[in-house]
């Protein structure tokens, strides 16, 4: 849930999301929007946030 509301990204947005979109150096990942449309989002890898349930 976190990491909807940080990203800003859509349900359908996060269920598609692979392995091999997400940069953890960076922190970010690459999802595919409406109209097939890539762009880059930014998440947190903060403990609190990753303990919640």
């Amino acid at each position: 849930m976190e990491f909807l509301y940080s990203t800003g990204c859509r349900v359908g947005e996060v269920e598609k999301i692979n392995i091999e979109d997400l940069n953890w150096e960076n922190c970010s990942a690459t999802v595919n929007g409406k109209g097939l449309k890539q762009r880059e989002v930014y998440f947190t890898t903060d403990k609190e946030v990753l303990d919640q349930p």
